[in-house]
């Protein structure tokens, strides 16, 4: 037990806090504010770091995970945007569709002269 409260759940918050740093690492990459954003992450953590109520430090670790899954859950959806939106552009740039998934233009050449 750490600080009264039972091994498995410090581990679990253990984890929780290196998967916040890695989230906060690769976002601020991106947006330039790796510093800002970690240090954050840090004094969310370091500010109920006594807390040793179960209940509410399940409750706690249950926000920060909806936060990571939200997060994820943009990242998903952004990156999906992107790709949807490049394959519109080279769809209209050349003027032809697609392929299909596992099929070269080649073959749908093919398909379309047999």
């Amino acid at each position: 037990m750490q600080h009264g409260i039972p091994a498995h759940i410090a581990e679990s918050a253990r984890c929780l806090f290196r998967e916040c740093m890695r989230r906060a690492d690769y976002v601020g990459n991106q947006n330039g504010n790796k510093e800002v954003l970690k240090s954050l992450v840090r004094e969310q953590f370091r500010r109920n770091m006594y807390e040793t109520n179960p209940q509410k430090i399940e409750e706690q670790k249950q926000a920060a995970a909806r936060a990571l899954f939200n997060h994820m859950y943009y990242e998903a959806s952004r990156m999906a945007s992107e790709q949807a939106e490049g394959d519109l552009i080279n769809e209209s740039l050349l003027g032809l569709p697609k392929p299909a998934r596992g099929m070269t233009l080649q073959d749908e050449d093919n398909k379309a002269s047999s």
